[in-house]
């Protein structure tokens, strides 16, 4: 701080020899008082508004819990802490800056878990079995899931899976894709939002010969707008037929980059141009060769998705786009675990970023798909 320095007044006296003064007679001085100057009151600041919440960005994972499907959210390596705990009961989230969404207890709706730490309620009427929300960028959509066939306590598996696009704000929905022929293998799951906004993808089986052939494992691009179908990934590109292999890795919980350009095929540890699908890289068997460097070994207790395998089970890409973070069911000394790892998007330098957490195994499927479920965001 700058100090303001006050003026000192000189009194100059006169060399020159005083006058003579004249005698006056005494008279009484009234003296009257300067009105003292008011002080100076200090400007009173606004209050500085407390700053609003916000969920981090970072890597966010499950911690599954034994007792329900779901658990609990983490964030690893976030730019601030998660400012509520999140513990959700359904198989799928995903995260904006003022909130966590995932489905409710008895997946007839959303829930919203704020980073102001309240909750809200978003029913849906008239679609059942909702899973898997995916978040449209501004956040006021979610695309789910879900199906127009009530559930019935005896059969609770969804039948005849489609997706739709639900308004946070009212709970209206509008349907993305028609409704499947067959009851389970033609369901449209796994619904994941561009963060450019402008498509949505899905998977799904289709049947080139008919129902009751043999199928193909396809991921649809469509347009969010209108549902067009824009790209399909088939056999290592738009071509091609796609037949899970015994042990050659599931085709399950397809991932898109955070700028929309790459999409990761995490159980096959494939990576495409998000715009034309060129397959970049496939790199699963570095995966596998760095999970036994590691000391572990696959689960084989269960076969996985298709028969093909619970290692890698789900994976998301880095913000830089140059490593892919992945889980999978494994073993070590007779233990069981599901194992969070990372791996350059070139095949090197496989890392062990957390050790084996416990999973119930019969609330994925018997890891027909991801609890532990990383996402960058």
């Amino acid at each position: 701080m700058r100090r303001l320095l006050a003026a000192t007044g000189l009194i100059l006296a006169s060399c020159a020899a005083p006058a003579p003064v004249a005698t006056v007679a005494p008279t009484r001085a009234v003296i009257v008082p300067t009105p003292a100057a008011p002080a100076s009151q200090p400007a009173t600041a606004a209050p500085t508004p407390a700053a609003k919440p916000k969920v981090p960005h970072g890597l966010y994972i499950v911690r599954p819990s034994l007792q329900h499907p779901g658990g609990t959210l983490e964030v690893i390596d976030g730019d601030g802490l998660l400012p509520v705990q999140v513990e959700f009961f359904g198989n799928g989230y995903d995260v904006s800056d003022d909130f966590v969404v995932a489905d409710n207890m008895d997946n007839t709706g959303l829930i919203l878990y704020g980073a102001d730490r309240t909750q809200r309620q978003v029913p849906v009427r008239g679609i059942y079995g909702l899973g898997r929300p995916s978040l449209s960028p501004d956040a006021k959509f979610a695309v789910v899931q879900a199906t127009e066939t009530p559930i019935s306590p005896t059969a609770p598996m969804p039948k005849f899976l489609a997706d739709y696009a639900i308004e946070l704000a009212t709970g209206a929905y509008r349907r993305l894709t028609d409704l499947p022929k067959q009851e389970f293998a033609e369901g449209r799951e796994l619904p994941r939002w561009f963060p450019s906004g402008d498509r949505i993808l899905y998977q799904t089986n289709v049947f080139p010969n008919g129902a009751g052939s043999p199928g193909c494992d396809v991921i649809r691009i469509v347009d969010a707008s209108s549902a067009a179908i824009l790209l399909t990934l088939n056999d290592r590109g738009p071509s091609g037929c796609f037949v899970p292999k015994l042990g050659g890795g599931a085709r399950f919980h397809a991932e898109v980059s955070l700028d929309s350009s790459l999409l990761l095929i995490p159980g096959q540890m494939q990576i495409y141009d998000a715009k034309t699908l060129q397959l970049l890289g496939d790199i699963r068997a570095q995966a596998l060769a760095g999970l036994a460097a590691a000391g572990y070994k696959l689960d084989t207790r269960f076969p996985g998705q298709g028969n093909a395998g619970t290692f890698p089970l789900d994976g998301t890409i880095s913000p830089d786009k140059k490593t892919i973070v992945f889980d999978g069911a494994v073993e070590k000394d007779g233990t069981f675990g599901v194992l969070l790892c990372k791996i350059n998007v070139d095949g090197t330098g496989f890392t062990v970023l957390r050790p084996p957490v416990p999973v119930e195994p019969k609330f994925s499927n018997n890891h027909n798909y991801s609890q532990v479920l990383p996402h960058w965001r």
